[in-house]
């Protein structure tokens, strides 16, 4: 279902529509969320010239609540594409945050689609110090990246994160892995992740319980 070689020619037509918005490197913005919002909406705004070059149909974009920035539907499988942005300058970080959760499982399952990730690294220009150059492009579809590789965070539904840039997970990908080979061994991780929400909720419930009882004069919770 997912062809390394389709995907390489993706990342060099999502680069190449990049370069030829902006060929003497993209603007600096405030912050990296804004130069974020920059990447994506050139992309988003390429997305017919992408698929076009890869004989792609192109759909509408999505609502807000949707988890990927745009679609296609590539041999009746919808792929939904989320666009990321990574700064590779020495000493940056980057948490690796995906999506929720329940909209990723909804997305894989109910929908039968491919989520892929778009990860554009960039770094700041030799040349001119107020510009950033695009280093490279990476898509990846999400099922084909070892569980290993990802955590969960944050109470509640909980939301999917990466411990490595994609780029550095390249030799670990299985290209011929079925997205519900992937789901099997997620499922784990999820399990794990609503039992440590469950915990944690009873645990904040006896904390309350303990303020009460202290009349309200005694709060501590975690």
């Amino acid at each position: 279902m997912c062809e390394k070689a389709f995907f390489a020619r993706l990342n060099c037509s999502i680069k190449e529509c990049l370069l030829h918005k902006y060929p003497s490197g993209l603007p600096e913005r405030e912050d990296s969320r804004a130069f974020g919002a920059l990447i994506e909406r050139t992309v988003i705004e390429a997305r017919k010239t992408i698929c076009q070059d890869l004989n792609m149909g192109c759909d509408t974009i999505p609502g807000k609540r949707t988890i990927y920035d745009f679609a296609t539907k590539y041999n009746q499988t919808l792929f939904g594409f989320d666009i990321k942005t990574k700064d590779i300058s020495k000493g940056k970080y980057s948490d690796g945050g995906v999506c929720s959760l329940a909209n990723l499982i909804r997305f894989l399952v109910n929908q039968k689609g491919v989520f892929v990730i778009v990860e554009v690294a960039h770094s700041q220009s030799d040349e001119d110090s107020s510009k950033r150059v695009i280093e490279f492009v990476r898509t990846t579809p999400l099922h084909t990246i070892p569980v290993r590789f990802m955590r969960i965070e944050n109470l509640g539904i909980g939301q999917l994160r990466l411990n490595k840039r994609t780029d550095d997970l390249m030799e670990h990908i299985d290209w011929n892995k079925d997205p519900n080979d992937f789901i099997k061994e997620f499922i784990p991780l999820v399990t794990e992740h609503f039992k440590k929400v469950s915990q944690k909720a009873t645990d904040r419930i006896k904390a309350i319980n303990n303020f009460k009882e202290s009349g309200f004069t005694n709060f501590k919770i975690k």
